[in-house]
């Protein structure tokens, strides 16, 4: 799949010339969306291979460090 030239034909398409629904599901399943497909899908973050501290975590945190 060429990523690129599938973004410059979705960029120049005339707008009457739309994708209709069942092209762009044919185009999605089982990807990320109509361009990209499943390129790149290993590189995407989620919470399962990401570390980060959450909202709830930092005011905690700060919360803690006003009371010392």
């Amino acid at each position: 799949m060429d990523i690129e030239k599938d973004s410059q034909e979705a960029i120049y398409r005339p707008e009457r010339a739309a994708p209709g629904q069942e092209e762009t599901i044919r185009k999605t399943n089982p990807g990320l969306n109509g361009v990209q497909g499943t390129a790149n899908a290993d590189q995407m973050k989620r919470p399962g291979n990401s570390a980060s501290t959450s909202v709830e975590e930092m005011v905690g945190n700060a919360l803690e460090d006003l009371k010392s």
